[in-house]
Parts: C-alpha cells; structure tokens; sequence
C-alpha cells in the first residue's frame, strides 16, 4: 500500500478542513492528541464495507474465543502487541468520511487504545469458567467501536488453568484481512509463524440457486409495503448514531413457561419468540401483513467456508381473522422449519423480491448464538497456536435496531442494540416492558384469539401513555434515591445532596459489563452488586471486593496520579451507578467543604477494613 500513501500536507485545503475537523489541527511541530502519519485511499475489501448501507456498516465486528496452550506473561504479552501496533499501520487505521469518499486515516501512534484485561480464573469449577465466559463474550457486544477514531480491536485474557489460557478477541471486520491474533502467539511463545489463509469479504452477498430462488420469491411476493419501526422519530437526524443497549432477561417463571410450551425445542422457542416480536410490531404498528429477517447459523457452510458464519431467514408473519396465539405460533413454526434449509446470504435477491431501491429489513433478529451447538471453552482443547473455541460477528450499526437472542439452559436473554438518535427517550426499557409482558400473556393465554390479546395489549399501552409525566417524576425520585443511598453523603446537609442530584446522572449496566470511567468521574453504586479488581503489579487483575448499594466504586480517582489499575464489573442481572464528574465533584466541595472530612472518614474507614483484611490472610 506504500503507492497509496498520501501526507497530510499534500491533500488539498477542503480534505485538510475536513480531518481537523474529526481529528484535531495538524501542526508540524507541537502536540496534537491524533498526529496523521498519512491517509490513503480504501482498498478494494475495504470500500466494500461503505459501499453498502443497508446490511452492513464498517462496524460489523467479529468475536473470537482461543483456547491457548504455553505460557503467558502479560507484561510480554503487552510489549509484542505494542511492538505490534509500531511495526503494522493496520492497527493504527481509523476511516473518515470527507464528503465525496472516504479515506483510511493511519496515526503515528494509538493513544486511545483498550488496555489488555488480564483475569485470573484458575482454581474454579469448568462450568463456572464457560459461565463467566458467556458473560463475558455477551457483554462485548453492548459495547461499540469507533470507527472514526477508537481503536479497532479489544483483547481479553483469562488463565483458566496451568498453561491454559482463554484470549478473547473482538475487532472490526474490516481490519481483518491484515489483522490475525495469531502471529502475537506466534511471537509471544517462540513458535514459527504459520501460514493463514486470506480473509474473504466475509459477508459478500452469496448467489441463491434455482431452489431458492422459487422458494423465497414465492413466500415474498406482494411484499407488506410498510416498512418502519413504529416507534421510529419522524424526524430523526440522518447522519447522528449513538448506539445504545438494552438486556432482557427473561425470569425464571417466564423461562419455564417458554421452555414448557415448546417442549425444550430450541427452534420452537426461536418461533415463540420471533413470532411475539413480529406480533408487538403489528399491534404497535396496526398491520396485518410484515416481514422481519432471522440471522441463524449457517447449515451449509463447508468447513474451509468458516468466514461465512451465518445466514438470513426472511419470515412472513401474516394475521388471520380467526387466529388464536397458537395457531400462530404453530404457523410460523411450520414456515421456519421448511424455510431453515433455504437459508442463504444472498440479500440482493431479496432486496429485489422485497422491492428494488429500498432496503429490504430494517432490522433483525439474531438466533445465532441461541441456536449454535458449539461445545462449551471448557470441553475443547487448547493449542499452541491458539485453537478456536467460538466465533460470532454482528453488526453494531447498520440498522436502527436489532435484537440478539441467547440461550443457556438456565435462562434465556435478549442484547437489544439501537441507535437513540432515532428513537424518543426511554425506548429500550419500554420495549423491554412490552415485550416481555406480551409474551408471557401469549404463553398464558395461548389458546385465546389474537385479535383479543392485541387489544388487551393497546390498553395498556394506552394506559401507559397517559402515565408519561408521572415516569419523568419516577426518574426524578430514582436520582434522588440513589443520591440517597450513598455512603459519604449520609447525616449532610440538604444543599449538598441536592447539589449531587443537579450534577448527578444514572447510567444503567448489565451483568458482565465493565464499568467506564473509573479514572476520571466519581461513581457509586445506586443499586446492583459489583466485583472489583486490582491490577497485580504482572498484570492479572484479581478480585479485590464485592461493593453494593451506596458503595463509593473509584475512590483512587481523586489521586493524580495513581499506582493501581482498578477494573469493575457488574455481577447482578442489573445495576444502576451514579455519576458525578470530578468537574462538578470540585464544585461540590468548594461550596460545601464539610464534605472533605466525610471523605477522610470514608477512606480511612476503608483503610481500616483492608488491615483488617491483611492481617487476617
């Protein structure tokens, strides 16, 4: 690519506006937080990934589990990947759309990378490493990439026994034809570097054959004409995502329920539950007559085809005047049984079936994970090289919404990602609430005609949407509760806990989450339960406490400069932390400083508990 390079200097005035504008002025000698080495133009696999909008987006991300064999220092491990990211502009590469293209901008050096997380799991039960695992693997997907200018990779490494180690590896699709984790094994364990093969467009639309083609331009014709969410802003930006994330947990009666009525067949359940969001949409949307695309694994994949890990199952969900819930449900069972060995990921044909010019899904519905046989980390291997245990991918950014289906046999739960430019406030936990409400009403009363629970379903709503002032005080209250719960502020003043609820905010998290912003902004812990750990001094963090309600997370943060690296994460279904900026914190203590002494206290009380600790191990 040395041909393609082009300086900074050497654009033209309009394209130098345009990179400041994203990544700072570029002068030749000073400091700059993102200093351009070069840019240049998109290589064929890259330009495929803007070339498309309507299926996938440059941030489609790949996820892969290794099973690693040797030895693994952290310390090693974190100079050959620096040494790594020094010698390959691919881990320095970020995209910038200048208006008439785009352009791989590549930085001197990565400032805003992820650090390696380093667990230590050795010691526990199998099932509980493989649990941890899930977690683990599941929470990377609630958390995007930045394209424009965020690193482009996030690694994991978990010891789970001796010289056995799980490295998980999620990064942008589109640096993985010159990207593969491997060679740092190679290096990190003196090993020679094999050969691996060339990465394909990984999702390059496939060509259906005759079969498929009849089968699926026959169950499309006349195609519903609606085609949006009905919860979408009319006039939302264009050009504005910030991705949000929701998880839904099903409860453990709601899970029983499940499980009973499909008799612990997971393509029933995937029916059950594919059909009750198709019915929400109706209801929500007053249509009789939709279509939504299921991503399921891919049955016809031959082994060296690996890179194509999934495919789409266009299914139709038509109502009928006399239906009852289950023979809907038995309906579009039926259809996903005869469709599932029609599965392909030739979406230009269903682009033309559904309608030429318009994208033909506005989201989807993804049963890979639900449905995937794969054996747990624990039953596989481990190999020198790395051998892989899993490998997901998912697309972060190309639709407004989409709903990531996961199964245990313990429990079943939602990912739900979504774009909150695009949608009014509040929406994920309302879709949340409604969906799982209609499902566990279909599973209760299935033998009750639709058209009966779809008009218990709009009274609630209805009701719901004369309560909306009422919510804006809950939330209100729940800002003033959890500025009630936490510790350093019990016995203060009024003026100073209404100070914290006028600089405080509530960010919501979910079991595995790690939790950001531990070295810049005062948190606590509104509700949940939280593991934290500390860094060793060689790089494994190990737990140090289990924090609740009320429990100040980072009091290091008021350090300058600090001596131990922290990691949170979350270990209840859900929690809620409070938020205060070290901006606003200071402005806090300058108009009360008598909360300086609550601070002493809490910190020496810590200190004491931590004696208490040490002398005791």
């Amino acid at each position: 690519m040395q041909e393609n390079r082009i300086s900074f200097e050497d654009l033209p005035k309009k394209d130098q506006v345009r990179l400041c504008a994203v990544y700072g002025s570029q002068p030749k000698n000073g400091y700059t937080a993102y200093r351009i080495e070069y840019v240049r133009e998109l290589t064929p696999y890259e330009a495929w990934f803007f070339g498309r909008g309507n299926f996938l987006s440059p941030s489609f991300l790949t996820q892969t589990l290794y099973k690693l064999k040797g030895t693994l220092s952290p310390l090693l491990f974190n100079r050959i990947l620096r040494d790594y990211e020094a010698q390959e502009d691919v881990l320095r590469t970020n995209y910038c759309d200048i208006g008439d293209r785009v352009l791989a901008v590549v930085t001197k050096e990565r400032k805003n990378t992820e650090p390696v997380i380093y667990n230590n799991l050795q010691g526990r039960e199998p099932e509980e490493i493989d649990e941890m695992l899930s977690k683990f693997s599941a929470a990377e997907i609630r958390y995007p990439f930045d394209v424009e200018k965020g690193g482009l990779h996030r690694i994991f490494v978990f010891h789970t026994g001796p010289d056995e180690y799980a490295v998980l590896v999620t990064a942008a699709q589109i640096i993985l034809d010159r990207f593969d984790i491997r060679k740092i094994f190679s290096q990190l364990l003196n090993l020679p570097e094999v050969e691996y093969s060339e990465v394909k467009p990984v999702l390059q639309s496939g060509h259906m054959e005759s079969k498929m083609h009849e089968y699926w331009k026959k169950l499309l014709a006349a195609p519903p004409q609606s085609n949006a969410l009905p919860w979408e802003l009319e006039n939302a930006p264009q050009h504005s995502y910030k991705q949000r994330a929701r998880n839904i947990v099903l409860s453990g009666e709601l899970f029983s329920s499940l499980v009973e009525e499909s008799k612990g067949n997971r393509m029933m359940m995937m029916a059950i539950l594919a059909s009750t969001w198709g019915l929400l949409l109706q209801t929500e949307g007053r249509l009789k007559d939709l279509c939504i695309c299921l991503l399921v694994p891919n049955q016809n994949m031959q082994k060296e085809e690996a890179w194509r890990p999934f495919s789409m199952v266009p299914v139709r969900q038509t109502l009928a005047k006399d239906d009852t819930i289950d023979s809907l449900l038995k309906r579009q069972f039926q259809q996903m049984l005869v469709s599932r060995p029609y599965a392909c990921l030739d979406w230009e044909s269903f682009e033309t079936f559904l309608g030429k010019g318009k994208k033909p899904f506005n989201h989807f519905l993804d049963f890979y994970d639900f449905l995937s046989e794969e054996k747990p980390y624990s039953q596989q291997s481990a190999e020198a090289n790395g051998g892989v245990v899993s490998r997901r991918s998912w697309d972060s950014r190309s639709t407004k919404l989409s709903l990531y289906f996961q199964y245990t046999k313990t429990k079943a739960s939602i990912i739900m990602l979504y774009d909150e430019a695009s949608f009014p406030p509040g929406i994920g936990d309302r879709i949340a609430k409604t969906y799982t409400l209609l499902l566990q009403q279909m599973l209760t009363d299935i033998h009750k005609p639709v058209d009966v629970i779809q008009e218990n379903l709009l009274a609630r709503l209805h009701s719901e949407k004369s309560m909306q002032a009422v919510y804006k005080e809950e939330e209100k209250a729940r800002l003033q509760h959890a500025v009630s719960t936490v510790q350093i502020l019990q016995g203060a003043s009024s003026g100073t806990t209404q100070h914290f609820v006028q600089a405080g905010t509530l960010r919501t998290y979910f079991e595995g989450d790690r939790i950001e912003g531990t070295d810049r902004d005062f948190l606590f812990v509104a509700e949940g339960k939280l593991a934290r750990s500390i860094e060793d001094g060689e790089g494994w963090y190990c737990t140090l406490d289990i924090v609740k309600d009320g429990a100040w997370i980072n009091e290091t943060v008021t350090l300058e400069e600090r001596k131990a690296t922290l990691s949170v994460e979350v270990l209840s279904e859900r929690a809620e932390i409070l938020v205060v900026s070290k901006e606003a914190m200071e402005n806090i203590l300058t108009q009360h400083p008598s909360l300086y002494k609550k601070i002493i206290t809490y910190a020496v009380s810590q200190l004491e508990k931590y004696q208490r600790l040490w002398a005791q191990s």
